[in-house]
């Protein structure tokens, strides 16, 4: 079985393991917390993401691209990264502080204790997350998928005893999140200095500098792409109450969820781009069809369940988020198709285009939410954000065509090998691919695999 057929499967069973546990949470959190609640919780969320993409400078990015291309070392990434992300951790936090003291609008939808506690997530979830990718820049896929797993048991387990039985509430949903990236935290780095040789090292400067170098072309697009994602929820949280807030968040939360997809073939692209001269676009191509295909297929089945999938996961209070879903799925299907061309960019390092079509989306975005959400209310952010994801992906589309030589047919034309990695991928998820695999049969090599 080749190798690219392995890390996607570990990866992605990992990743719907890991989609079921974040279910089960977001559920505890929707009948622990109400309506009103989860929108509170949302912004407490969104609060630490949004000054940690400002002051990280994409910093993340720059050294998993780093290690991934065999610039830097993993100890050399783990010091670097923790260096500078411990540095712009201290100064979001104080930032946040300021804010919260200010009484900035966006930071009057939760109370101020909650939001101090939500503060120091930012480097907490910053760090464990940067570890967990660093390991797939290895290609080190199952231990990555492990620990995924183990912090997805870690958030149902421990909103359960904050949320349901200790009814914290907010504080308690917040303080899950502290605990459990914490826990993942500590057990990376303790896997990474027992099995792969992590040590202390000396900071090189000019290392940092190439991390942030890297990081800063690519900071529009991370900047712009969370700003795209969550800018519906930012307009309302100041513009409208906590219950259109949670709608809106479960709306958009249940319909990302299916970029499990295109994340998954992502982390396993991403190494094998950037490590090979000219970028594979073959692969990349490969890869844009079947995260098309299964996430449509995905995206129907959420469209036709919608509502009785809302009534038992979330209660019936959430009812209102299904008429957004409906409008979601269409932006949300070319937004995963496209993503895949985002680790062809970042790995043939011009991450900067990546992060013109996004910024592109968010501009449409902003515009329409402007001119629709005084108008139509909340259906006028979902279709805002439905058609930001249309202009990014059309950008991101004919970009790849350009750079890659490949027509746009030849980018979007099925092909009978597409099913073949996916009947292998199904094969070794129900634990049969090993037995079935042939020598003939070398995706990663001889045809394109994720």
């Amino acid at each position: 079985m080749a190798s690219g057929i392995k890390d996607f499967s570990v990866t992605f069973g990992a990743r719907m393991v890991t989609l079921v546990l974040s279910i089960a949470s977001q559920s505890c959190l929707a009948w622990g917390l109400g309506v009103e609640g989860r929108g509170a919780y949302a912004v407490c969320v969104l609060i630490p993401e949004l000054l940690t993409l400002l002051f990280m400078l994409g910093c993340d990015v720059g050294v998993i691209y780093e290690v991934a291309s065999k610039r830097q070392s993993l100890s050399q990434g783990v010091m670097h990264i923790t260096i500078y992300g411990l540095s712009a951790s201290a100064v979001a936090i104080v930032a946040g502080i300021v804010c919260i003291h200010l009484r900035v609008p966006i930071f009057t939808k939760a109370a101020p204790r909650e939001l101090y506690l939500a503060l120091t997530m930012i480097p907490l979830s910053f760090l464990a997350g940067v570890f967990a990718i660093l390991l797939t820049s290895i290609r080190e896929f199952v231990v990555s998928a492990v620990f995924s797993i183990i912090a997805g048991v870690l958030q149902v387990v421990l909103t359960v005893l904050f949320v349901l039985l200790l009814d914290w509430q907010i504080i308690g949903a917040i303080l899950s999140l502290v605990v459990g990236n914490s826990l993942t935290l500590v057990g990376i780095l303790a896997v990474m200095w027992r099995r792969y040789g992590l040590r202390l090292v000396r900071p090189d400067l000019a290392r940092i500098r190439d991390m942030l170098h890297y990081g800063l072309r690519y900071y529009l697009g991370k900047l712009s792409n969370l700003a795209n994602v969550e800018l519906g929820t930012i307009l309302l949280a100041l513009f409208a109450t906590k219950a259109e807030i949670g709608l809106f968040a479960v709306a958009s939360q249940a319909t990302g969820r299916v970029e499990m997809i295109p994340n998954t073939l992502s982390s396993v692209l991403f190494p094998r781009v950037a490590s090979t001269p000219g970028g594979r676009p073959d692969l990349v191509a490969q890869s844009v069809r079947i995260s098309f295909l299964v996430c449509g297929a995905l995206l129907a089945v959420l469209t036709a369940f919608a509502t009785p999938l809302i009534y038992v996961l979330f209660s019936p209070d959430f009812l209102g988020s299904v008429p957004l879903i409906r409008i979601l799925v269409l932006g949300v299907l070319l937004r995963c198709a496209s993503k895949l061309f985002v680790p062809y960019l970042s790995g043939i390092n011009r991450p900067g285009i990546a992060s013109f079509a996004v910024g592109a989306g968010v501009l449409v975005n902003l515009a329409l939410v402007v001119l629709l959400l005084p108008r139509i209310g909340l259906s006028g952010a979902a279709i805002a954000m439905c058609a930001s994801y249309v202009v990014s992906s059309a950008i991101l589309t004919f970009t790849f065509r350009r750079l890659s030589g490949l027509s746009l047919w030849e980018i979007v034309r099925p092909r009978k090998s597409d099913w073949e990695p996916m009947r292998r991928i199904w094969d070794r998820l129900r634990g049969r691919g090993a037995a079935e695999a042939g020598p003939n049969v070398s995706i990663d090599q001889d045809r394109m695999s994720p």
